[in-house]
């Protein structure tokens, strides 16, 4: 899954972001250019930057649990399910970075 176009199209749907730059800075912690730099070429966003949009989307899911309007409109529900998505990627590729155990002679 292509958690970074999914965000993207999420809170763009939401109209929580309106570009690229913004996801980037607001739900990434990273410069303007990182979302749009990673997608030209063809790259998987970092660990930490995965880490940092699921926190944030976790944030906003629960943030518009609270209003009336994102409950209404099934938006905080969409959010936090992507949440749960990109932690649980998080937790797989952090396994994956795990060296693996040597076995003892």
């Amino acid at each position: 899954m292509d958690y970074l176009q999914e965000a993207f199209d999420t809170l763009k749907r939401a109209n929580l972001i309106t570009s690229w730059d913004e996801l980037s800075t607001r739900y990434l912690l990273k410069s303007e250019s990182y979302a749009r730099t990673q997608r030209a070429m063809g790259r998987t966003i970092s660990l930490e930057a995965m880490a940092s949009l699921a926190s944030r989307l976790h944030k906003t899911g629960q943030a518009l649990k609270a209003t009336q309007h994102g409950n209404v409109f099934g938006q905080a529900d969409e959010i936090s399910r992507l949440s749960d998505q990109i932690w649980a990627a998080v937790y797989q590729r952090s396994l994956e970075c795990q060296p693996r155990r040597r076995e003892p002679i």
